[in-house]
């Protein structure tokens, strides 16, 4: 449990300095892979980060998946006895994002970001084009379809190496690379935009390079 809580700390931290150098990209798949966590971690706030970061990039059929779950949330914490579970889950029933999480007993977000995130999905919820779901890639092992950030196969339970630039899955062994001072392992591509940029391993903070 504790590494876990290391490892969201480290993702919350890696999106803002991300964000700040400019990998926007990189930002908005780590507040995206947070959402697997939204059981430690305020459930309403993991949603609306992610939905907004995908937002900001312009995934726009992923920011609408998060931020209606956000919205969902939001209504139900207001009910006495309420679970998560009373939930409808059916946009992520092929991703490893908890479905059992405590719901906060306070609101985590500003009631101005409330309403912006309200009038946002109700104008996109009138757009024909906009397909209303997640994005996905199947599974390297049993080739299940399965949300894009996910760690665990839905189907054959199988865990993935989680990229530490992005906390999305490493696929590839032919992708895979390591620091090579710490060895926490990357995604070779978003391995090297991040320390070209940054000139570091974001996990241990000594200087690195990319690799060819």
């Amino acid at each position: 449990y504790q590494r876990r809580v290391h490892g969201i700390t480290h993702h919350h931290a890696a999106a803002v300095v991300a964000k700040d150098a400019g990998l926007k990209e990189i930002s908005a798949k780590l507040k995206i892979s947070l959402a697997r966590h939204c059981d430690v971690i305020p459930a309403d706030k993991a949603f609306y980060d992610a939905g907004m970061a995908a937002k900001a990039m312009g995934w726009l059929n992923v920011a609408f998946v998060f931020l209606n779950r956000f919205l969902d949330i939001s209504e139900l914490m207001e009910e006495p006895d309420a679970e998560s579970t009373m939930l409808d889950n059916t946009a992520f029933e092929n991703t490893d994002i908890p479905h059992l999480f405590p719901l906060p007993k306070e609101p985590t977000v500003s009631v101005d970001d409330l309403e912006e995130a309200r009038s946002w999905v109700l104008t996109a919820s009138l757009d024909k084009d906009l397909e209303q779901k997640l994005s996905f890639i199947n599974c390297s092992k049993c080739n299940h379809p399965n949300m894009d950030s996910f760690i665990t196969c839905k189907s054959c339970s199988t865990k993935f190496e989680e990229c530490v630039i992005t906390g999305y899955p490493i696929l590839s062994t032919a992708d895979r690379v390591q620091c090579r001072a710490c060895k926490i392992a990357a995604n070779r591509n978003d391995w090297n935009k991040y320390v070209t940029k940054l000139k570091m391993c974001p996990w241990c903070g000594n200087p690195q390079s990319s690799f060819t």
